[in-house]
């Protein structure tokens, strides 16, 4: 059976439909017990699920398997279709071999349907189609990418089988670029690039998956985004919080966290025979403060902010270095609007985003925001239709007259209200989900939130919900894969490492790593991150050291400098050193580092 996965070009659909059949053929015809299950068409290309009874398929199979594709293609076989009834076709259908197309047919396509079924060759498959009208129609240029397990249905309590993964874009050109994308991606994978940067430590078998630290070069980082955060407070009228890291059940009973967000919860703990939390979010407690006393609309609205960390139990398989993590800090805001200041405060949100974006090299053409509405799942979303038409249709003016692309998507909503998740394409081309933004009208009637409007009456709340500059961890990463490690100098760890031709120069070095050092600078760490090294290393392995770092400015100093009191500055990225005047050097790196300027 093929499932479409995607909404693609709808050509490059149907021949990877017809790919994913000539991909079983082949493995049916290399391993004639095969059991296959299911097999569709993806954003990428397409996989096959299957099973072959005592043996395990690796990645030693895939060249048999591709010319075993490419003999079927040159065949050019003709591709028919038939239709049979439920019946006939589980009568049709292997006792062993056709274990898992038994599976489709009673648990998928159902009693009453009408089966239809590709022909190829000898080889038969349950599928909806459509297909290309023969094997010859198919393209060669495809990459078989990748083998995994996966369970019957998603289900971990059903069979293990076999997933084999193809790339398959239509043509030659698009797959290479595609692969070279993938590669430059790979390349830039924070993980990876951590071994240098050495800016997080995961131990997942000691302190628990999930729970990322920062070394002191990654919390340099984050320092410089709580400093931003900080400086944005300001300027957008925010008031900084503080809440606890735990709280009683009957609060998140009371907020509807329990049971719409259980599953993401860590497990409770006693204390005093009452269950109590991990907090998972800061808005139920936020709501209390906004509620200590009464308030007027003249008042509204009111903006609270708190640096703090949620813990969410994330799925292990979904934990991927800081991207996804359990412990998630970030800089919180709820605000507290009227309706008719609903749309406005929106707006702030999305022009608090575009400030972030543009001291962070991200270009307007490179975001987008996509509003997740519910679907007809009641399980998961407060059920007020009014509401959420409302809600959502504030979000869609707000985006509109900030001029940004935006897409809508079903059931991705909050189980409160509708949301606006920020899509974010970094230097490399992959898109990450970087924050969220959400109007929530649930949290009004659940806390009863309300002000005294102009007419002395009680009026409800909107809550606006954002984390503009997401969670720290997972942008920490972000910035680590959009810039390569090559942090502008504002946010890397260390800005400055300074270094002499020999010893006989060290005193010259001391002065100059001194005068670099004590340079106040208006930044978190007051001042310019500069190293000094004296290494017995070679002066050329000192600046490789220093390179591989992805340290912004390498300063070296010799004889001449000492002499005529300059400095040889190597910018990141040039193989030339430049010299200048030491007072100069510093001044001009103070000056890049106050304006966050994204160049060197």
């Amino acid at each position: 059976m093929c499932d479409d996965k995607t909404k693609g070009d709808k050509s490059i659909l149907i021949m990877n439909h017809t790919l994913a059949h000539i991909l079983a053929y082949s493995l049916q015809k290399l391993f004639p017990s095969i059991k296959l299950y299911i097999g569709p068409a993806t954003e990428e290309g397409f996989y096959y699920d299957f099973k072959v009874p005592n043996i395990s398929v690796s990645v030693d199979d895939f060249d048999d398997i591709k010319k075993e594709m490419i003999k079927i293609i040159d065949l050019d076989l003709k591709i028919s279709r038939s239709e049979t009834s439920f019946v006939d076709s589980i009568k049709g259908l292997d006792d062993e071999k056709g274990e898992y197309k038994k599976v489709i047919l009673n648990e998928i396509v159902g009693k009453d349907a009408v089966v239809s079924s590709y022909k190829m060759g000898d080889f038969v498959d349950i599928c909806e189609g459509p297909h290309l009208s023969s094997t010859g129609s198919a393209s060669k240029h495809f990459y078989i990418d990748t083998i995994s397990g996966a369970y019957i249905r998603g289900d971990s309590k059903r069979d293990m089988l076999q997933r084999i993964s193809v790339i398959s874009l239509g043509n030659e050109k698009k797959l290479k670029v595609f692969l070279k994308n993938r590669e430059l991606a790979r390349q830039a994978d924070h993980r990876l690039l951590n071994k240098e940067l050495d800016l997080f430590v995961l131990e997942p078998n000691i302190i628990g998956p999930g729970l990322a630290m920062l070394t002191e070069n990654g919390t340099v980082i984050k320092s410089e985004l709580e400093f931003l955060a900080t400086e944005k407070e300001r300027r957008f009228n925010l008031l900084r919080v503080f809440t606890p890291h735990i709280a009683k059940e009957k609060l998140f009973l009371k907020s509807g966290h329990l049971p719409y967000y259980k599953e993401d919860m860590y497990p409770p703990f006693k204390i005093d025979d009452e269950d109590i939390y991990l907090k998972a979010m800061n808005c139920p407690l936020h709501h209390y403060i906004f509620s200590r006393h009464n308030r007027s609309y003249r008042e509204m609205p009111i903006r609270y902010t708190e640096f703090s960390t949620v813990y969410r139990y994330e799925a292990s398989g979904s934990l991927s270095g800081l991207m996804r993590v359990r412990a998630i800090t970030q800089n919180d805001i709820h605000i507290y609007s009227r309706e008719d200041q609903v749309v406005e405060e929106f707006r702030k949100i999305i022009q608090l985003h575009k400030e972030y974006y543009n001291l962070l090299g991200i270009k307007s053409e490179d975001f987008f925001l996509e509003l997740s509405l519910p679907d007809d799942n009641k399980d998961k979303f407060i059920e007020d239709d009014s509401e959420w038409k409302k809600t959502a249709e504030f979000i869609r003016e707000a985006v509109k007259l900030e001029n940004i692309e935006f897409k809508e998507v079903q059931g991705e909503a909050a189980f409160y209200g509708p949301k606006a998740d920020f899509q974010v394409k970094s230097a490399i081309g992959t898109v990450y989900a970087i924050s969220t933004s959400q109007v929530d009208f649930a949290g009004t009637k659940r806390f009863d939130l309300t002000f005294v409007n102009d007419k002395g009456e009680n009026e409800k709340v909107y809550v606006i919900h954002a984390a503009p500059l997401g969670s720290y961890e997972r942008t920490i990463g972000f910035l680590t894969e959009h810039f390569v490690g090559a942090f502008p100098l504002w946010l890397a760890p260390i800005q400055v490492v300074v270094m002499a031709v020999s010893d006989k120069f060290q005193s010259y070095l001391n002065n100059v790593f001194a005068m670099v050092s004590v340079e106040f600078v208006n930044n978190a760490t007051r001042g310019i991150r500069c190293n000094i090294d004296k290494s017995d290393e070679r002066l050329a392995k000192k600046i490789r050291n220093s390179t591989r770092q992805k340290v912004p400015y390498i300063v070296v100093v010799g004889e001449n400098e000492e002499k005529s009191n300059t400095v040889s500055v190597r910018t990141r990225g040039s193989n030339k050193s430049v010299s200048m005047p030491l007072e100069k050097f510093v001044q001009m790196i103070k000056s890049k580092i106050e304006s966050r300027d994204i160049n060197l």
